[in-house]
């Protein structure tokens, strides 16, 4: 990899242009119109797969993680299948500091641990989901769900779950970090699992929340919900992917 004085010189002045760029329009994001907001999130999208593509040109592999998570959650603001939550600005706003703080030594080169940035940031994502497709097995889809209290998981958690019905994909759902949820997303999951029975695709649980229990007993939805329950193993690691906290 390329680890020139000057290219990494380069990059350090454009990087943190960038960083400063979305620093601001992150602190600027929840006091502006909707229009606004979409610019902001494309932008900062733009910056952050800039920094990352010339990050892994010149080697800088803490950087290109870094950026990289944090593209992703803007992708997916981007798409529309995520909506903004203060919290996601807050591990925004850790993720450009750490990222600032690993460019500004250039081309002195800095090694800062970054699983704590990365856990944050991944936190703050609604769903983990991961598919197998692998060859001999039947098709899983993994689906983790945390801190489900509100409705702004809904959208993305229907898109998953449509997915696994066309796919016909197993789903095993885990909810062992869920707490208290929104009525609308047990709601949700109650209306799939009665579809996908329709359709044999089986549905199990890997580990569920006391709290998410007691949601769903308080609603009269425990029997739907857990009637035909599994035990199953606990999901694998998803690759790339990891557990998202906010909903």
């Amino acid at each position: 990899m390329v680890q020139d004085r000057e290219v990494l010189l380069d990059f350090r002045g454009e990087a943190l242009e960038h960083i400063d760029a979305v620093e601001a329009s992150i602190l600027e994001f929840e006091r502006c119109p909707v229009e606004r907001q979409q610019e902001i999130v494309a932008s900062s999208f733009c910056a952050l797969h800039s920094i990352k593509g010339a990050s892994s040109c010149i080697g800088l592999s803490g950087v290109q993680k870094l950026s990289h998570s944090m593209e992703e959650l803007l992708d997916r603001l981007r798409s529309g299948t995520l909506s903004f939550r203060p919290e996601m600005g807050g591990a925004l706003l850790e993720g450009l500091d750490v990222l600032r703080r690993l460019i500004e030594p250039l081309p002195e080169i800095s090694d800062l641990p970054l699983e704590g940035v990365l856990a944050h940031i991944a936190a703050s994502d609604p769903l983990q989901v991961k598919t197998n497709d692998g060859s001999g097995e039947r098709a899983e889809c993994v689906v983790a769900i945390r801190n489900a209290h509100s409705l702004g998981c809904t959208y993305e958690l229907s898109t998953v779950l449509r997915e696994a019905l066309a796919g016909r994909r197993d789903v095993l759902l885990d909810v062992s970090q869920a707490g208290f949820v929104h009525t609308g997303v047990l709601q949700l999951i109650c209306a799939f699992i009665a579809d996908a029975r329709s359709r044999s695709v089986e549905v199990r649980w890997t580990a569920r929340d006391p709290a998410f229990d007691e949601c769903a007993r308080l609603l009269g939805l425990d029997t739907l919900l857990f009637a035909a329950e599994t035990a199953a193993p606990p999901p694998p690691p998803c690759a790339g992917v990891s557990e998202r906290d906010d909903l």
